[in-house]
């Protein structure tokens, strides 16, 4: 084969490859892809004094399986209602009917609330007449929101019927031993409300190194009805706060003071 030939077969390769490239099959028009988070599945609460306190893990999956990566905002939804028991779980529509919103997070201020892998929301049951707290009952549920203002819809929801229980016993007292610290505390006479007798069903001893921070669990593994409590699983120069709490139910929802 000549040089010449040589040149003509560099030449036409180029053209070929371009030839091909233009004809190739283009695939079938797709639609744009949509992340949405997906609901929460284990919202949670439980009475802590004459508040609440809201748990919920924060989201990890979109509905179609992938990571969340388009969380814009956290809505906790309340819903005022008449208190009975058993009551039936409210359809979407009639709940968002109903429901004023509690609170509304965005994304990036999520860190504050995040306690032990759960996001943890307060409400603080604010009402012009007070009574209402233990004359309604209350329903909750979250969504998650992405950046488009989508949702795939509402958590579970969770209803809580508030029980006026005292507030912590006042009037600590210790008793040190070689082998133990025996912390000591009245019974308290009236709940919250001003009504008695107290709702009582025990109570939980903390103990913290932090003031600042209360431990997740009390010393206690069940709650306590005697008024003192033994420590004995402590260290020497180290300096202990405690804390004593009423347990008004230990009923679901769970009730603290």
């Amino acid at each position: 084969m000549t040089a010449a030939c040589l040149r003509d077969i560099r030449l036409f390769v180029p053209c070929l490859a371009l030839f091909v490239s233009a004809c190739a099959k283009t695939g079938d028009p797709q639609p744009p892809l949509v992340l949405i988070p997906k609901p929460a599945a284990d919202l949670a609460a439980r009475q802590s004094s004459d508040k609440l306190v809201l748990t919920v893990s924060a989201p990890v999956e979109n509905t179609d399986g992938s990571p969340v990566s388009t969380l814009a905002e956290v809505e906790v939804l309340r819903l005022v209602e008449e208190r009975a028991g058993n009551l039936p779980v409210k359809n979407e529509e009639e709940f968002l009917a109903r429901a004023q919103l509690l609170v509304k997070v965005p994304a990036q201020k999520l860190p504050a609330y995040r306690q032990g892998g759960k996001l943890v929301f307060h409400d603080d049951l604010v009402f012009e007449d007070r009574s209402i707290i233990y004359k309604r009952g209350l329903r909750y549920a979250v969504r998650f929101i992405n950046g488009k203002n989508q949702t795939a819809g509402l958590s579970n929801q969770v209803y809580v019927a508030p029980l006026a229980i005292p507030g912590p016993p006042r009037g600590l007292s210790f008793q040190l031993g070689q082998e133990y610290i025996r912390i000591l505390w009245p019974p308290p006479e009236t709940n919250l409300d001003g009504s008695t007798p107290p709702r009582i069903a025990g109570y939980n001893v903390y103990r913290t190194e932090d003031p600042r921070s209360l431990p997740p669990a009390p010393l206690n593994k069940q709650p306590l009805r005697a008024t003192e409590f033994e420590d004995r699983e402590f260290q020497f120069d180290k300096t202990y706060y405690y804390l004593v709490s009423v347990v008004g139910s230990v009923e679901s929802p769970y009730a603290e003071s």
